[in-house]
């Protein structure tokens, strides 16, 4: 049966004390967190006013009604929840001042993460309350200041447990494990162990960030000097106040490790020593036997970066480049299997971490990366070199001769080539897929640059390899080969834009290229296809990139030529017309224009005549040819019906100078020999003129022209 005093309680009462209590709350916590505050933390306790309301608030519900103030109980309970996290938090605030008074640290750090989790808890709650922001503000911003005061008496502490030396090539580290004094505090009355440190630092949430600076430090002053000096000399020791790693060579002695190659099995080993006793020192020996908190953040934060470490200047460096040195390479890699088992074993990296076996397993791959790799330093080099060397190639000293691969395919039945096969006659139960008899296949002889035939041999090699080796590395030795052409047209358009724009030479010879590469792409990919693996034989063509090199040959070739075609004409439009020739001055400047025309001309040819193809020759020369004609034809026939008789004299020597183009259009006999090259106009053995007519469209009108001219 319910007491009086329970009967008389009314849900007034339980109001008016939930009002007193808040303003008693908000007024404490104002005063104590609020900036400029000094009023005594420990002097304020809301516990037991909390406890009273919250006994006033279950009478209430006990006694009323079922269903009765449900709504009013709900909220009187939400503002409790409330007033009771700020209480919690004040608790934790505190608890840390008296524990900093004690030098306890561990429950300092324990008591500001508890009170980080509560305020963080508070600002939800403030939300959904309205509770007064100032309030929430107060508290969080006397938490972060507490605990920069305790992160700073951890970087005192942490210096002082650690301290780093590298003197006369010498790494050290010493580790204090009963720190009594630092720099700003004495712990004689109650020393800071080392795990306890560590264990306080991990309460406050701080422990990551020391961890971090200190695994980076390691690594720098002993991975990587082990690695880089595997003959040096590393010592370890211990007493009940310190533990000491000191690595480098002793004073007199000198490290031959540059000169020889570094010991895998012993760089491995050293690693494993000195990173088991770090852990042990730092957390204890008890720590390989089970994965505690702390342990599984030491490998969380070491592991990463002992693995970045071993794979740029230790693993990565191993991998052959060769594949004689790669059948040598599998002793490398139990030696790194064995240490992979062990580091598992001591609980120094995670069981499903599979970095080092994947490693290990991915060898032959990881060879042929790092030769796609190398290749294509080598390759850029060999296109950014400044060799002006050309060869002479043709159709049938390349590979990818057409007819070759045909003959190859039929055996002795390969003896009739493409061109004997009739049109539409084809045998199919001789077909091989080379039936085609397409100008796009032939390669006429020409000149190409030294980077082109040398970039095409590689790709030949890388793929002869490739046939040779497992799917996973011979599908990276394809794609290597492909890079090879995606280099030469991604680097060599930007790398020599200005002489390909501006050198008629050198556009010509990059067309050659460009067309010396497609002729092997044609047929590269289907060289090579029976023999690959059959995970990549469907797709390995690069017949996907004849087009872009076809078209970006053309365009600096299209560009040279609109160039030299606004040369001559400008040459023959200085001349200013062909009037008034009976004037010496007017003749000396239109006789010296032609000239000039002619000589432009001339000189071309004497450049591009080496280079070309020999009909190619031709047809560019019959076309700037042809314009020159237009635009001398154009001038004569501004002179219509103005023409006088003694100009007419002078007009046919002008245009006698321009029948001179016909002695650029001669070829060499067949079987006549080199013959090196010859100057224009120069009669040789085995050089035979060829018909002006067939590559110059306006020769026959301009000779009609000459021929018209009155007397």
């Amino acid at each position: 049966m319910p007491s009086q005093k329970s009967a008389s309680l009314s849900i007034s009462d339980v109001h008016e004390a939930i009002g007193r209590l808040e303003a008693s709350v908000v007024a404490g916590i104002s005063g104590l967190y609020r900036q400029f505050a000094v009023m005594n933390v420990g002097a304020v306790d809301f516990q037991e006013d909390i406890l009273t309301v919250l006994d006033m608030i279950y009478t209430l519900k006990k006694v009323s009604a079922k269903g009765q103030y449900t709504n009013e109980i709900a909220v009187f309970q939400s503002k409790m929840d409330l007033l009771t996290l700020l209480d919690k938090i004040h608790r934790e605030l505190s608890g840390f001042e008296m524990m900093m008074e004690t030098k306890e640290l561990s429950g300092a750090a324990l008591a500001i993460s508890d009170a980080k989790a509560l305020i963080d808890e508070l600002a939800e709650l403030h939300s959904a309350q309205g509770f007064p922001l100032d309030i929430y503000v107060a508290l969080k911003r006397d938490m972060l200041a507490k605990k920069a005061h305790l992160k700073h008496i951890f970087d005192e502490l942490y210096r002082t447990a650690f301290f780093y030396s590298c003197e006369n090539d010498i790494s050290e580290l010493v580790i204090t494990f009963r720190i009594t004094v630092t720099a700003s505090a004495k712990y004689h009355d109650s020393p800071v162990f080392l795990i306890s440190l560590i264990q306080s630092m991990n309460s406050a949430g701080l422990l990551t960030d020391y961890l971090t600076t200190f695994a980076e430090s390691f690594i720098k002053n002993f991975i990587d000097r082990i690695i880089k000096n595997a003959a040096s000399e590393l010592s370890m020791s211990k007493t009940k106040l310190n533990a000491t790693i000191r690595f480098g060579n002793v004073k007199g002695m000198i490290s031959n490790v540059s000169q020889s190659k570094p010991d895998a099995t012993k760089i491995l080993d050293q690693i494993f020593k000195i990173t088991h006793y770090l852990r042990e020192c730092l957390l204890g020996a008890e720590e390989t036997t089970e994965w505690t908190p702390e342990n599984q953040l030491f490998v969380n934060i070491l592991f990463p970066l002992l693995m970045d470490t071993l794979r740029t200047n230790f693993l990565i460096p191993s991998i052959p480049d060769n594949r004689d040195a790669m059948n040598t390479y599998s002793d490398f890699l139990n030696e790194l299997r064995r240490f992979d088992e062990r580091l598992k074993a001591d609980r120094l990296c995670f069981p499903e971490n599979m970095e080092l076996d994947m490693f290990a397993g991915n060898a032959r791959l990881q060879c042929a990366r790092k030769r796609r790799a190398l290749m294509m330093i080598g390759i850029r080099e060999i296109i950014e070199s400044e060799d002006q060397n050309t060869y002479e190639v043709e159709e049938a000293t390349e590979r990818g001769y057409i007819k070759s691969l045909y003959s190859a395919k039929m055996g002795v039945a390969g003896n009739k080539t493409i061109s004997e096969s009739a049109p539409g006659k084809t045998d199919p139960s001789t077909k091989t897929g080379l039936e085609i008899n397409d100008i796009s296949f032939r390669l006429p002889k020409c000149h190409v640059s030294v980077q082109a035939q040398t970039l095409v041999e590689q790709a030949y090699q890388i793929l002869t390899e490739a046939s040779t080796m497992d799917p996973e590395t011979a599908t990276e030795l394809f794609y290597c080969a492909r890079d090879i052409f995606d280099m030469y047209r991604a680097v060599m358009p930007v790398l020599h834009e200005d002489e390909l724009l501006n050198s008629p030479t050198r556009a010509v010879l990059f067309y050659n290229d460009t067309e010396y590469i497609c002729h092997h792409l044609l047929t590269m990919g289907y060289q090579f296809q029976d023999r690959l693996p059959p995970a990549i034989n469907q797709f390995a063509t690069f017949l996907d990139m004849v087009p872009f090199f076809r078209n970006l040959g053309e365009s600096y070739f299209r560009a040279q030529m609109r160039k030299q075609r606004d040369i001559v004409q400008m040459h023959v439009s200085n001349a200013q017309g062909f009037s008034n020739l009976t004037d010496d001055a007017r003749f000396e400047t239109v006789e010296r224009c032609i000239k000039q025309a002619l000589s432009h001309l001339n000189s071309l040819s004497r450049v591009w005549k080496p280079i070309l193809a020999e009909e190619m020759y031709l047809t560019t020369m019959g076309l700037l040819v042809d314009t020159f004609l237009e635009s001398v034809m154009a001038q004569v026939s501004a002179l219509a019906g103005t023409l006088r008789v003694e100009e007419g004299h002078q007009l046919r020597y002008i245009l006698g100078l321009v029948l001179k183009a016909e002695d650029m259009f001669e070829k060499r006999v067949p079987g006549s020999g080199n013959g090196g090259m010859r100057g224009i106009g120069k009669k040789g053995a085995g050089w035979v003129k060829m018909p002006v007519r067939k590559y110059v469209n306006r020769w026959d009108a301009f000779l009609k022209v000459k021929d018209d001219l009155i007397l």
